[in-house]
């Protein structure tokens, strides 16, 4: 499992700079959105499952829905997880693993 989740110093930090980013209705710091996209890893919330992508005109990074289904998660609630973990709990061979 990577340890993804922001230090105490990185959100406090990321709070007074305001650098904090709502993907997926997730408020993430920029460190761990970056940290999201270089490992390939999936935001799923109670919406769907969403991918990271990093936008080099605007120098901010921004989620896409790529699977619409409700009831993945409890509302409100969100998980970071790889392309295997996804496949299982979406039941099918959806994202690609590498």
């Amino acid at each position: 499992m990577i340890e993804w989740e922001a230090s105490y110093k990185e959100l406090n930090e990321a709070q007074l700079n305001g650098d904090i980013l709502k993907i997926a209705g997730a408020e993430l710091t920029r460190g761990e959105a970056a940290r999201i996209y270089e490992n390939n890893l999936f935001i799923v919330n109670g919406r769907g499952v969403w991918q990271v992508h990093y936008s080099t005109a605007q120098r901010t990074y921004y989620g896409q829905n790529i699977i619409r289904r409700s009831g993945l998660t409890k509302r409100g609630r969100f998980h970071v997880m790889d392309a295997a973990e996804v496949n299982r709990l979406v039941g099918a061979a959806v994202v690609w693993e590498n």
